[in-house]
């Protein structure tokens, strides 16, 4: 009877149990399942926390964000809401530029990207400290931006990189502090509208601080910026001196070129500048300075003259431990500093990368490397100068020639008869009969009164005489050499460079790397942006900026006029090529060569003759020229200009069988196809005579802008890299100095 009592009770206390128990079982079952099929198919968890995302792979132990354990480090960390990203944003340029509210400034980032800031207001110093970010130029060189007074009411500004991860950008007001309103630019990084708060306060604004969340929508974070234009622009000149004896890479450590800061080793470097103001002339003097190092017992001597003492370890060229470029030198050498770059102490027993070698460290010296930039540019620019000099020369070649023949051979007195041209041609034979090496080739017959005609001998060298004859009389007036005259010898320097085809090639290609600067040019002036004042000249202005604005003005309208000279230049010299391609690209047939049809024993027409097939040919033209056949297949060219044209010799030609003065092919001038009528506008481009006198003379110096930018572009390269001031130097080793030891005290 007690154990059925019993039974009873125990089944009563079970039921109880199971009903206690199964709905949180049950529960935690179904969570299970729930999180594993979750899981397999890469979707948040259910937890009770909420929803957790499932861990598809594990992270690395550089990656995993610890805890900060520092006060330091708790009082600079910011909100975990906005933690700033790892990575840290290169500035890569700080510019100011003029508002009607005040100045702007600008801090460009390479991509854009955001960036972020802690800003405050310490007396009357508005201050704003951007964390990850740092001021490094495209080549990796830090640099600072200081304006003093750029505006009324404001002291100075200045961008500066507060630590390694940093940067800090001060606007220090003179009676207040300053207002400064923040935009963002997906283009350019921030913007700082900077105005002194005396001026906004007469204004009539109220001084603020405008800083817009990073979690408001872009729109709503890009207020519309003050427009600048037509406001005078405020000159801010901003110079930064590089820290010559700083050498950021080595190569001793990892046998690559690599940044000192990211190896794990002890490494000392003296730069090539160490070595000039120390006076170093050997391998002693120059690590004379070097920590950890000192000269051996016998070290200097003639039969040890590399010994040192590496952290207490003696080192020489029969142990190891000296290097020339990574490579072990033995024997006794001495190391001269005249081609050394610099000279590299890897310390400590990481030097075991190169094998057998004293624990103590290794020297390593990198000799002087070949330029990374051959300056083909200068010989370039040289080319262009004398070119450029004799273009200008050459826009008033007629007048200056005819100048110098009127000087040398007397002038001619117009009558009322001109002798016939053939009459000329015989005196001119009979008078150069004992040289028969010297065959005529053309004939100069301009209509001009005052001008003789001009006889042109060419001898086997391909070098000329001019002969000079009275048209009214039949005398001749004189001769001379023509490569030998001022206009022949600018002429040949200009064309070919005095090189002949050689010569004539160089200049093609330099013509053609002028016409790709020109477009170049004109497609990246600065001056786009605010046209007005892109022309404008500050002659009042620091030397530097005046040489800037000339160097600007000059290149962009010299450009213009550069671009026709270079490509008409280019066609010229490489003539058997652009003239198919014009032909090609205007869709106008190109013409046959002319030739006439050997006849066997006839002689060919006389002078006469041809000329009178030419007038029939094209009636009511004036011959300026002619043109005599030089071999048995060449052709009579008689050069004609009707009145409508403007070109001195004219555009029309007659080409004639030289034995039956048939007519093989004819150019009317005034009826020119397409291809020939952009042939004929390249002596007008070229020389300017498009426009009249004025566009003649602005050529002259078109062709000296080459020399002016040649010019102006050194001054800017000298106060780039020549102009700086030992004593500021030495104040910025100095501040740097101070700044190092306050960032250890702080």
């Amino acid at each position: 009877m007690k154990i059925k009592q019993k039974l009873k009770a125990l089944l009563l206390t079970n039921s109880i149990w199971m009903l206690v128990i199964t709905p949180a079982w049950s529960q935690t079952v179904k969570a299970q399942r729930v999180q594993s099929s979750s899981s397999e198919q890469g979707l948040p968890v259910l937890s009770k926390a909420g929803l957790v995302k499932p861990i598809t792979e594990i992270r690395r132990v550089n990656e995993i964000e610890h805890p900060v354990r520092s006060a330091r480090m708790l009082v600079q960390s910011p909100a975990q809401e906005t933690a700033p990203s790892s990575e840290v944003v290169q500035v890569t340029g700080v510019k100011a530029n003029p508002t009607k509210k005040g100045v702007e400034v600008i801090l460009q980032t390479s991509k854009g990207q955001p960036l972020q800031l802690d800003n405050r207001s310490v007396g009357n110093n508005f201050i704003v400290d951007i964390p990850n970010a740092q001021l490094r130029m495209p080549s990796g060189e830090a640099f600072i931006f200081r304006s003093q007074k750029p505006i009324a009411g404001i002291a100075q500004i200045t961008v500066v990189n507060k630590d390694a991860n940093t940067i800090r950008l001060t606007v220090q007001g003179k009676s207040g502090v300053p207002i400064v309103e923040l935009y963002e630019s997906p283009n350019e990084g921030l913007i700082f509208s900077v105005a002194s708060a005396t001026g906004a306060t007469q204004q009539g604004q109220q001084p603020q601080t405008q800083q817009p969340p990073a979690s408001q929508p872009e729109s709503e974070t890009q207020p519309q910026r003050p427009s600048a234009s037509g406001d005078e622009p405020i000159e801010l000149v901003v110079t930064g001196q590089q820290d010559r004896y700083r050498a950021p890479d080595a190569t001793t450590a990892t046998k690559t070129d690599t940044p000192i800061r990211d190896i794990p080793a002890s490494i000392q470097v003296v730069p090539r500048q160490v070595l000039e103001d120390q006076k170093a002339i050997n391998l002693i003097d120059a690590l004379r300075n070097v920590s950890g190092v000192s000269l051996g017992a016998t070290g200097g001597l003639t039969s040890f003259p590399n010994q040192f003492t590496i952290r207490g370890f003696s080192t020489n060229n029969n142990n190891g431990s000296n290097y020339v470029n990574g490579i072990r030198i033995r024997g006794r050498t001495f190391s001269e500093t005249a081609n050394i770059e610099q000279v590299e102490v890897l310390k400590g027993p990481a030097s075991v990368l190169y094998g057998q070698a004293e624990p103590g460290g290794i020297i390593n010296t990198t000799t002087k490397q070949p330029l990374a930039e051959p300056y083909y540019g200068l010989i370039v620019g040289l080319l262009l100068i004398i070119v450029g000099l004799t273009g200008s020369l050459l826009v008033f070649q007629r007048e200056i020639d005819q100048f110098l023949v009127s000087q040398q051979f007397g002038q001619v007195i117009p009558q009322e008869q001109r002798v016939p041209i053939e009459s000329v041609v015989e005196t001119v034979k009979t008078a150069y009969a004992s040289q028969p090496e010297l065959k005529l080739s053309s004939l100069n017959t301009l209509p001009d009164a005052h001008l003789p005609y001009r006889i042109w001998l060419e001898a086997p060298d391909h070098k000329q005489t001019q002969v000079f004859v009275n048209p009214y009389t039949g005398t001749i007036m004189g001769s001379r050499q023509w490569e030998r005259t001022l206009i022949g010898f600018t002429f040949k320097l200009h064309y070919e460079l005095l090189a002949g085809k050689i010569g004539e090639v160089i200049v093609g290609i330099a013509a053609f790397l002028l016409f790709i600067l020109s477009i170049t040019g004109i497609i990246l002036w600065p001056g786009w942006r605010k046209l007005i004042l892109g022309f404008k000249i500050k002659w009042n202005g620091h030397p530097k900026r005046t040489n800037f604005d000339i160097h600007k003005v000059a290149g962009i309208i010299a450009a213009v006029f550069l671009t026709m000279i270079a490509f008409t230049g280019v066609c010229w010299n490489f003539w058997d090529f652009s003239q198919p391609a014009i032909h090609a690209a205007t869709f106008t047939p190109m013409p046959p060569k002319p030739v006439s049809q050997l006849i066997e024993g006839k002689s060919p027409l006389a002078l006469g003759e041809i000329l009178k097939k030419a007038d029939v040919a094209l009636p009511n033209a004036i011959t300026t020229y002619i043109s005599l056949p030089k071999t048995p297949e060449g052709v009579f060219r008689v050069g004609k200009k009707y009145p409508q044209e403007t070109w001195k010799y004219g555009r029309s030609q007659v080409y004639l069988d030289q034995y039956t003065g048939k007519v093989i092919q004819l150019k009317n001038g005034l009826k020119a196809s397409r291809a020939d009528q952009v042939l004929n506008s390249f002596a007008p481009m070229h020389y300017g005579t498009y426009g009249g006198l004025p566009t003649r003379i602005l050529y002259i110096f078109v062709g000296l802008s080459p020399l002016i930018l040649s010019i102006t572009g050194f001054v800017m390269w000298w106060y780039r890299y020549k102009g700086k001031n030992p004593r500021q130097k030495s104040m910025k080793v100095i501040e740097s100095s101070v700044k190092s030891l306050s960032d250890l005290h702080r």
